[in-house]
């Protein structure tokens, strides 16, 4: 099994984290008619502990050598809450569960908890930070608790030899300095180029530091009927997931950042694999979807589901 780079993505997210303070996590709540014993949500728990989730960031000891997923020695425990809350409560404890402080790099990047309902029941959270499971990788997590088998740490428990990360420290060392050449020589022919570079490089008027960013999630909880949310779909000329796209979209075009003659996109995550049995993180690609208001004003899924079905279509391979 090849190991488990941090890609781009990871990195993007682990900056976020921790650079500028604003975490971006997913969570899954549960909302259950009876309770879970101890020792139910104690194999759930373990479950999860033997999957994707269980990683944490390895930083090479070679430089430009790439960072690596690895197994994750601990995790943060289970949350069990004895209290009873009201039925009513159950959206406002999930937000009070989004809130508590991940640390994806060092492998604390996901948290179980629960809590019973005084109607007998149940509300069951799991964050994690996209870092450590975004798209696929919390799916696989997910779909552990059903079928083990399926969510390894393949790749993840691999010796970490020097002479790998020599290799491709090397290696990526020297398509550094291919760049660096390739950059210089067109600065010396291009002035305008020469030009850009000198502004990029150089250091301006420190900026004022800006006020800590709030972390406090907001929700709402929207319920639709499945079979009526499938009939209409297909009533307009589309599917399910494009009557979504339809209503992510009248939302973004009703934003308050979003103008009149603003295009609206939506950036849509495929996953399409070249390989079988690749578990790596986050690899996935971008297909930006346009969207035309005057399809919304009719309210005509059949132009946009062609549009988005085109985006999905000549989407690259990744994670090959």
């Amino acid at each position: 099994m090849a190991p488990v780079y941090v890609g781009l993505t990871d990195k993007a997210f682990l900056r976020l984290h921790h650079g500028y303070g604003a975490p971006v996590i997913s969570q899954t709540v549960t909302i259950m008619a009876n309770r879970l014993t101890d020792d139910q949500l104690s194999e759930m728990y373990a479950q999860l502990r033997s999957g994707p989730f269980m990683r944490r960031v390895r930083r090479p000891r070679v430089p430009f050598a790439r960072w690596r997923w690895v197994l994750a020695d601990t995790a943060l425990p289970l949350a069990l809450e004895r209290a009873a809350i009201d039925d009513a409560a159950a959206l406002a404890w999930a937000n009070d569960q989004a809130q508590y402080p991940l640390d994806p790099e060092n492998g604390y990047g996901w948290r179980l908890s629960a809590v019973p309902t005084r109607s007998g029941g149940m509300v069951c959270s799991c964050v994690a930070s996209h870092a450590i499971a975004d798209g696929h990788a919390g799916l696989m997590a997910a779909i552990g608790l059903v079928q083990p088998e399926l969510a390894t740490t393949a790749g993840l428990d691999d010796a970490v030899r020097l002479r790998d990360e020599l290799k491709d420290g090397v290696s990526r060392g020297i398509a550094v300095a291919r760049e660096v050449v390739s950059e210089a020589r067109r600065a010396y022919r291009d002035p305008a180029h020469r030009t850009a570079i000198r502004r990029a490089l150089a250091k301006g008027d420190a900026a004022p530091e800006s006020p800590p960013l709030g972390w406090r999630e907001g929700s709402v909880l929207a319920t639709f009927d499945a079979a009526h949310w499938k009939d209409l779909a297909a009533q307009r000329g589309g599917s399910p997931n494009t009557l979504y796209l339809a209503l992510v979209a009248d939302l973004l075009r009703h934003c308050g950042s979003i103008g009149e003659t603003t295009p609206l996109v939506l950036m849509t995550a495929v996953r399409i694999l070249r390989e079988q049995d690749q578990i790596d993180s986050n690899s996935f690609a971008r297909v930006p979807i346009v969207v035309q208001r005057e399809w919304l004003d009719r309210f005509d899924l059949a132009p946009l589901r062609a549009a988005s079905k085109a985006g999905f279509g000549s989407v690259h391979g990744v994670g090959s």
